[in-house]
């Protein structure tokens, strides 16, 4: 008998991502927070699709799922509400296996409401999410080129740490290469 051996996924892009990290012990968000947040449950995956593509997400909501994993919970996935209207999203997720390290998944915000900052208040509620949530450690990424995304990271008191090479498999899994 001969044993079954693993292969590797194929590699089916490279790319550059840029870490933020900061604690949240004692993080409360320093912003009137003129949003309503409510759970993706509470919209059907048409309208989930339509909003995640207008903030530059264009996977639905099952790819989304698939790719955050054991990490997924939809209770916690936001649409940002201002008027009933949506203007954005903000997806805290807890990594059970990592203890209390929390992240988000997917900050955006909708055009219309771009250049306003908004997109600091959504990711400090997605901060104040992971803390209640009993997250004691933020950790977040985005490429290198986002550069409103950095701002958001600094308006919340988070240090940008690292730039990795990351390897992204065909299956959705991926690594950081040091």
């Amino acid at each position: 008998m001969n044993p079954v051996q693993a292969v590797e996924p194929r590699v089916a892009r490279v790319f550059l991502k840029c870490y933020a990290r900061r604690r949240l012990d004692d993080y409360r968000s320093p912003y009137s927070d003129p949003f309503e947040y409510r759970s993706i449950l509470d919209f059907k995956p048409i309208e989930i699709d339509r909003i995640l593509s207008a903030v530059g997400g264009s996977r639905g909501p099952t790819l989304l799922e698939l790719h955050a994993g054991e990490a997924y919970d939809p209770r916690h996935w936001f649409i940002s509400m201002l008027d009933d209207e949506p203007a954005g999203v903000v997806f805290p997720q807890i990594y059970e296996d990592v203890g209390d390290l929390g992240s988000i998944f997917h900050v955006g915000i909708l055009p219309k409401f771009q250049g306003l900052g908004y997109g600091k208040i959504i990711h400090a509620h997605g901060l104040e999410s992971l803390r209640a949530l009993g997250a004691k450690k933020y950790v977040g990424s985005t490429p290198p080129d986002n550069i409103p995304m950095q701002r958001v990271f600094r308006a919340n008191g988070c240090e940008i740490y690292a730039v990795y090479l990351i390897e992204e498999f065909e299956n959705g899994t991926g690594r950081a290469l040091t």
